[in-house]
């Protein structure tokens, strides 16, 4: 017998429960971007360069599916964040979010492989969003 959550136990685990209790909004502190993918098992490697730092996010700056159902999956929103470059940051593939001990949560691939930036550039994350299905 296959087991699913109800739209409740999906926006808990998600956006948690009002408290300070655990879901991806409230785990995740950090948005980062990398050059090397992670797996199930972690193993990012994170960016380098001038001008680039991780984000601190949190959870204010998601925004919840207002009314999840059917056909609505319940999903969460991360507010766009920008990265600007003061020199090279080379070879950013995708963006991912920690917690507070730097471990990865999720990832998010870009779909143009990567990108090298230099003094100038930004780079946004824009509508990124974690939803069951």
């Amino acid at each position: 017998m296959a087991s699913s959550l109800t739209y409740l136990g999906e926006k808990y685990a998600l956006f948690g429960d009002g408290a300070s209790n655990g879901s991806i909004a409230r785990l995740a502190t950090a948005l980062r971007l990398y050059t090397t993918a992670p797996t199930k098992a972690g193993g990012a490697v994170e960016a380098v360069g001038s001008g680039y730092a991780a984000i601190a996010i949190t959870v204010g700056d998601w925004t919840p599916t207002p009314v999840p159902g059917p056909g609505v999956p319940m999903q969460i929103k991360l507010a766009n964040k920008t990265w600007t470059a003061t020199g090279s940051i080379p070879n950013v593939a995708g963006a991912y979010l920690t917690d507070a001990g730097g471990n990865v949560l999720c990832w998010w691939e870009r779909s143009a492989g990567s990108v090298s930036m230099v003094a100038g550039d930004t780079l946004t994350a824009d509508q990124l969003t974690i939803r069951f299905p």
